[in-house]
This record gives C-alpha cells, structure tokens and sequence, in this order.
C-alpha cells in the first residue's frame, strides 16, 4: 500500500576409567572417543592425560568426568505476525503487492484517518496507474484502521473481489462484504484455499506484516508534495534490511512522483 529452541542433549557420564595402568585407560579412551567423536578434546601423545610416566610407574584410575553436550543454540526466532501468532512457513503462493500514496515524510493518513491532503492533490495525477494494476489483482487485504476508513465511502472501491481484514478486534460477520482474520497464518492459509495469488495490501501494519514474512515482491509508492509532520507511517521495525531494486519512477499531474520497487529476490523473511 504480515520459530523454537532446541532441547539440550545431555549424555549420562561415562563409568570411569579401568584401573591396570595406562594402556588399559588409553584403550578405554579410544573406544571412548569412538563412541563419542565430538567430544575427542584428550592429548595426542601419551595416554591422554596430560602426564608423562616413569617405567613402572602405575597411575591412579581418573575420576570420570560427566560428558555433556554444548546446548546446541537456539533457532533464531521468526518475526511474529500482526497477531502475536508464530511465523509463516517461507514457501507459499500468495504474493502481496503494494499500491500505495503517501506524503513526502512517508506518512499514509493523519492519525484521525483523514486522506484529503492525499485525494485533494491526487485529483490532478488521475489514476495513475491504479485501475491497470487492480486488474492483476486477485484478492484485497486491509488493516482494521484502513477498513474503516474505506467503509465509510460512498462507494465501495473494491467491486467484486473478495476483501480480507487482517484484525484481532473488530467483529466477525458484521459487514458481509469483508471476511475478519485473527492472524497472518490463518489470512494467509485462506487465501491459498481460495486460489488468489496477486494480493493488494492496503494499511501501514499489514504492510509491515507481509513484509516481514517475506510475502511482499512489488511496491508502488505515489508521493504528492506535502509534509504532514506526523500521522500514520508506512514503515516501522523490521526484523531484517530489505533490499530493493528501483523499477521506475513516473511523474504525474499536481507534482505526485510514483516509484516502483521490485523487492531483492534473495529476501525472504529470514
């Protein structure tokens, strides 16, 4: 206009040594190191003790050391979706696509929600480019903020294709028109049951939460000549820079400059 540690591996302890001198140890170290290969830290030379032996010297039986393994680290943790819900799996066939004005310091509504500034000077761009690009799309994904603001329009701009609301607050059923998802999982899983692949995402979270899941691939921005000072933003935390290749820049009526990103192939989310 979006994983979990693995369990320590403890081994038991070894029963200790042999007593018979040094060859006996030395054999039980190396069927030791057999069993355990990762764990081979003993001396090259000698018995593997780290001392050197007189003839006819006897050594004590060592104490066994408990052998453990190093805690193996922990998976990285997947960004969480707008929900708080786990990550998506990385291979999915929904693909978010961004369309999207915004004033020049990247603000998309002033915190009432008010769009005038925005529709005031994008009369004279006229549709720059919005009716070409809806016709690839095949299904709508709108925050709870954006959704309201769009519900109160005279006219519905979304026609026929189906509208999902990405919300863990508003109302489930109450307007026919919108289907209500609780988490980026289940939105994404009920769009692959449908078939749609081309989604057009509107609102500054749901951005940000496709982005993160590496769901995004293409990012229209339209900036018209205005600085609001503050207000809604687009952008916010990501878990990850995200590369961007520059498609092409277009200028429209009333100053609007609109640019294209395709977003870096190698992201993807991780």
């Amino acid at each position: 206009m979006g994983t979990s540690p693995s369990d320590d591996d403890t081994l038991a302890p070894d029963a200790g040594a042999p007593p018979g001198g040094a060859e006996a140890q030395a054999a039980e170290r190396r069927r030791a190191r057999h069993r355990h290969p990762q764990d081979d830290d003993a001396d090259e030379a000698g018995d593997g003790t780290g001392l050197t032996t007189a003839p006819g010297d006897t050594l004590a039986p060592e104490a066994a050391a408990p052998e453990t393994h190093a805690p193996e680290a922990p998976t990285p943790e997947e960004p969480p979706d707008v929900a708080g819900s786990p990550a998506l799996p990385r291979r999915t066939g929904v693909t978010g696509k961004v369309f999207l004005g915004l004033s020049v310091d990247g603000y998309i509504a002033r915190h009432d929600g008010d769009l005038t500034w925005l529709t005031s000077r994008g009369q004279a761009a006229g549709d720059a480019g919005y009716t070409e690009f809806m016709a690839g799309i095949d299904a709508v994904v709108l925050g709870r903020t954006t959704y309201q603001v769009v519900a109160g329009f005279s006219e519905w701009p979304y026609g026929e294709r189906p509208v999902h609301v990405l919300s863990t607050t508003l109302g489930s059923g109450d307007d026919p028109r919108v289907t209500v998802h609780r988490s980026l999982p289940e939105l994404v899983a009920a769009l692959e049951q449908a078939g749609s692949g081309d989604v057009y995402l509107d609102g500054g979270l749901v951005v940000r939460s496709f982005l993160a899941a590496g769901l995004v691939d293409e990012l229209t921005l339209s900036q018209v000549p205005v600085l609001l000072g503050e207000g809604v933003s687009l952008f916010g935390p990501l878990p990850h820079d995200i590369d961007l290749e520059h498609v092409r820049t277009q200028v429209f009526g009333g100053g609007m400059v609109q640019t294209t990103y395709r977003v870096h192939p190698g992201w993807s989310g991780t």
